[in-house]
């Protein structure tokens, strides 16, 4: 009961990975030839496979559009009788000219269906020789290909006769898999037959619309028969051109596909010559043949089609179809109103696109085109000058467009490079004025602790001569913190002023070397190597930027600091002078006191004079004095 689950989900695995796989591949190859011969007999002339020509039933359609190209063929000989009435006489005779292709155009319209039936008789003539009767056998020959030859427990015998039943596998082969070889059967199987089987898909596709085509041609061939009159002869010469080439890419898939059986039968024998190889690597090598051959044998008829001059694509073809219905439709006369209005659309699209210089240049690229298609229609060059002088046009335009390119990253260098540089004259402008800051800071600085300086050593040298060592002691010290302070603020102007050397040094190093880059690839005369190089120099001027932005925050800090220090000079000063006028009252108060300040900080009067009355009225204003004074003092210290 186990095993039968095991192979029930074996079976879900292996019947949508390899068996239906490989039987629609059957199925595909089978329809190549039915759909490349059978098909187009039948839509055509109604005769089936193996049929007569006494079977022959044209599409009602075809007789339909026969009938309307006869009053259509005799109005446009009417409108060439009417055009000998306006002729030069140096010219030809409009109806000359129209009785000559009347003439073939009754003869193209009366022998259509012959001769097409006769050329689709020599297609499947020459269809049958390359076919020899042989069958086609790739399905069965991937499936053979699955099995290990290490595998004892299966024998050939009882893998063939899987093959011939179908690609199935019963339960009784099914038991006597070995783990794992169960899952590389439909693992290998799987990815074996689905990456054939999608090419061989795609060109069926393109067999259907080739075939299509052609019907769609054979429809409208009446209306191509009847327009010979007035255009001499153009349109008919480019639907046989049309038609045999799409006969020919389909002859040629068959080919292909004849080939490409004969291709993988021997490519099998081959990879069974080889000795000592393992099993998988013999795999890789039919997977790499198979999938390769079958992708190759489908390129196959894009190089018959480029030899007619015909696409063999599934995308190239419905855009083919596309503009077959358009040109059907600009031969018939109901569509004329609706061809005015277009070419009047057309005409205001062009006129508005000539008024830029892109739409200047893309009118100019497809007029080239359109004319190197006309020529290669009407003969003057073959397809190999054709597909040369595309090229070379091609290239102009992408040379073209590579040295716009370049023009615009230049003159977009160059734009950002004068905006640095003016940026660079701000800079240094700034820069100088800050350092020539710095220097008045620097001067200024040095005269007042001078002057300050000299004013204690006059102070102390006062006080040394009255003997007053406690005032010595604290002007002394006063000097020592005045110097301390000084010398710290010098340091740092300094500081500050080696910085902004250092920066402008540095900033002159990289604008030099950034000018220099640029100047060395905008002399580059390669053609798309400016455009590739100025994200590099884009990059440089940013970083010149970045820069330049932390110059100016650095230049902001430098002024906040200084205006800081200008605030705290300013208070140190209005602290002196209030400590400056202390002193002073200081010095009257002790002159009418006679007081003296002890060494614990209190102060003794020395000799008093006067009533209680005046003694009480000094003691206080001493006092208010020295509170004030005291204050103003650890004011200034904690500042």
């Amino acid at each position: 009961m186990f095993n039968g689950l095991l192979y029930a989900l074996w079976c879900v695995a292996y019947y949508p990975l390899v068996y239906i796989p490989l039987h629609l591949l059957e199925f595909i190859l089978k329809a190549f030839i039915t759909i490349g011969v059978g098909l187009p007999q039948y839509l055509l002339f109604g005769i089936p496979i193996n049929g007569k020509f006494s079977d022959i039933q044209l599409p009602l359609m075809f007789l339909r559009i026969a009938i309307i190209s006869i009053f259509v063929f005799a109005i446009l000989f009417v409108c060439s009788a009417v055009r000998v009435q306006f002729q030069k006489d140096d010219q030809e005779s409009p109806i000359k000219i129209a009785l000559k292709n009347s003439i073939f155009g009754t003869i193209w319209l009366i022998g259509i269906p012959i001769a097409l039936f006769v050329f689709h008789t020599i297609i499947n003539i020459l269809t049958s020789l390359i076919l020899g009767g042989e069958s086609i056998s790739i399905s069965r020959t991937i499936f053979l290909s699955l099995r290990n030859p290490e595998w004892k427990n299966i024998p050939v015998s009882l893998w063939e006769e899987a093959a011939n039943k179908g690609y199935r596998i019963d339960y009784y082969t099914y038991k006597k898999f070995q783990s794992p070889q169960d899952i590389e059967v439909f693992f290998v199987g799987g990815l074996i037959s689905i990456a054939t089987l999608i090419p061989f898909a795609l060109a069926i596709l393109t067999v259907v619309q080739k075939v299509f085509q052609q019907l769609f041609l054979f429809v409208i061939s009446p209306f191509i028969a009847a327009s010979s009159v007035s255009d001499d002869g153009r349109r008919m010469k480019q639907f046989q051109e049309m038609y045999a080439a799409k006969s020919f890419v389909v002859l040629g898939m068959i080919i292909a596909l004849q080939l490409y059986a004969v291709y993988v039968t021997r490519a099998q024998r081959w990879i069974g010559t080889i000795q000592d190889a393992a099993w998988w690597y013999k795999i890789i090598l039919f997977f790499a043949i198979l999938v390769g051959g079958g992708v190759a044998a489908m390129g196959i008829t894009n190089e018959i089609a480029a030899f007619v001059g015909e696409s063999a694509s599934a995308r190239e073809t419905m855009g083919e179809t596309k503009n077959l219905f358009s040109s059907a439709l600009s031969l018939g006369g109901a569509v004329g109103a609706a061809k005015f209005a277009g070419s009047k659309g057309l005409a205001i699209t062009k006129f508005g696109l000539k008024r830029t210089r892109t739409g200047t240049r893309l009118l100019e690229n497809r007029s080239e085109k359109q004319l190197l298609k006309n020529r290669l229609k009407s003969g003057h060059i073959s397809l190999g000058d054709y597909n040369r002088s595309k090229a070379a046009l091609i290239n102009d335009i992408r040379t073209s467009k590579l040295e716009r390119k370049d023009e615009r990253a230049e003159n977009k260098a160059r734009k950002k490079d004068f905006v640095a540089d003016k940026n660079q004259a701000k800079i240094k402008a700034d820069i100088n004025k800050q350092n020539n800051r710095v220097d008045d800071q620097i001067a200024e600085t040095t005269e007042k602790t001078n002057e300050r300086v000299a004013l204690l050593n006059q102070r102390i040298d006062e006080a040394k001569s009255v003997r007053d060592t406690s005032r010595v002691a604290r002007l002394s010290s006063e000097l020592d913190r005045v110097k301390a302070k000084s010398d710290k603020k010098l340091t740092k102007l300094n500081t500050k002023k080696e910085q902004i050397t250092n920066y402008a040094s540095e900033n002159d190093i990289e604008l030099n070397k950034d000018k220099a880059d640029v100047d060395s690839w905008l002399k580059d005369e390669h053609i798309g190597h400016k455009a590739s190089d100025f994200m590099a120099s884009d990059k440089r001027l940013a970083k010149r930027s970045n820069r330049q932005l932390r110059w100016m925050k650095l230049r902001d800090t430098y002024a906040n600091q200084l205006i800081k220090d200008e605030d705290k000079q300013a208070h140190i000063k209005k602290a002196q002078k209030q400590a400056k006028r202390t002193e002073v009252l200081q010095s009257e108060l002790d002159k009418k006191t006679k007081t003296r300040k002890n060494e614990d900080g209190s102060f003794s009067p020395i000799h008093t004079k006067g009533t209680n009355k005046n003694k009480l009225k000094y003691k206080r204003k001493k006092l208010d004095l020295l509170s004030k004074y005291s204050d103003s003092n650890d004011s200034l210290s904690s500042k």
